[in-house]
């Protein structure tokens, strides 16, 4: 009987000791005991705890933990020298891996002597590098084109173009910031000009010119695999711009004349085209007014002359004449006229 009755005394005092445990829902109650059913709670927020002002423990000489939810890591908190210590989620390797075993070493995709990038890296990071060989970044050199006003071209020999303005457009690409443009000009050898601009008073040559423009060192950029990789960087430097040029041109003239030394405004007056170089001319159906003289002025070379067909280059005579063009430039033309005034109209003539 006794025996029963220590059981029983023995039973309702474990139960009075657990029913002692009571859950607190109260935030910082310190406890010397405690027990937990399931889950572990701990301190959360969003961001990197800081110093002892973080907690809230009423005993702040006690470890303590902390769960940052915005960046999926544990903190652990010393009280010893109050700093917290990530001790979860995401441990970062503290110097880069160089692969070093015997020839024909692999690991993932890269080989014996090449380095793993891992210093400041996660654990997922340098697995990625390990699986994704890194290829460096394509660097795109500068360009840079020149304009001019008035616009260059072909223009009749002797025009007075007057100040030309030169502009450039530098496309920077993967370069660093321009640095300065020099303009330059060819008449025979390349010579610099002084600042932008250039004068061409009577145009009787080609004039040609270009720009080159300095540049700064440009940025590393990353690779494949979101290293910085300067493999390739373009230096600092400089680049030519394509040429423009301003080039005269020739007219030349044909038709017919009373006189075969016609004044020059007669000359002005005949037919014309820009082919002033060209000597070759085919004309079909032409008629003079009254009796006159087939006339032709040319900077080309005449040899030989086809009337309907037939050769009839001895019935012209091929000479040189003295031509002011309509700008006021003077030349020496190649001048062709029939011996005898034509009346009547011709079905062809060919020169050449």
């Amino acid at each position: 009987m006794r025996k029963i009755f220590l059981l029983l005394l023995f039973s309702f005092g474990l139960f009075i000791c657990q029913a002692q445990f009571i859950p607190n829902p109260t935030y910082g109650r310190a406890d010397k005991r405690g027990a937990f059913d399931s889950t572990l709670f701990i301190p959360t927020g969003c961001g990197t705890p800081v110093g002892i002002a973080s907690l809230r423990s009423v005993n702040r000489k006690q470890a303590a933990k902390y769960y940052d939810t915005c960046a999926g890591k544990e903190y652990t908190f010393n009280p010893k020298d109050s700093s917290w210590k990530e001790t979860g989620g995401s441990t970062l390797y503290t110097q880069d891996i160089v692969i070093n075993g015997p020839s024909g070493t692999k690991v993932g995709v890269l080989g014996n002597g090449d380095t793993i990038k891992a210093s400041g890296k996660t654990v997922d990071e340098v697995l990625q590098m390990i699986a994704i060989k890194a290829v460096s970044p394509n660097y795109i050199s500068p360009t840079v084109s020149i304009s001019a006003s008035p616009f260059p071209g072909s223009f009749e020999r002797g025009t007075n173009i007057g100040t030309i303005t030169f502009s450039r457009t530098f496309n920077q690409n993967d370069a660093g910031a321009s640095t300065g443009d020099t303009y330059s000009k060819f008449t025979g050898s390349w010579n610099n000009i002084v600042g932008n601009t250039d004068a061409i008073t009577s145009l009787n040559s080609t004039v040609t010119y270009r720009v080159t423009t300095s540049y700064a060192q440009g940025p590393c950029k990353n690779n494949n695999i979101g290293q910085q990789d300067c493999n390739g960087r373009i230096q600092s430097g400089s680049v030519v711009s394509g040429n423009i040029s301003y080039t005269p041109f020739d007219k030349r003239y044909w038709g017919f004349s009373s006189s075969i030394t016609p004044s020059n405004s007669t000359i002005l007056s005949l037919t014309q085209d820009n082919n002033g170089s060209t000597g070759s001319l085919s004309l079909s159906n032409i008629t003079p007014s009254g009796s006159q003289h087939f006339v032709y002025f040319t900077r080309g070379t005449v040899n030989s002359v086809t009337v309907n067909g037939f050769p009839a280059t001895e019935s012209f005579t091929i000479t040189t004449y003295s031509v002011t063009n309509f700008v006021g430039f003077t030349s020496t033309y190649t001048y062709l006229y029939s011996k005898n005034p034509q009346v009547g109209t011709i079905s062809s003539i060919v020169i050449n």
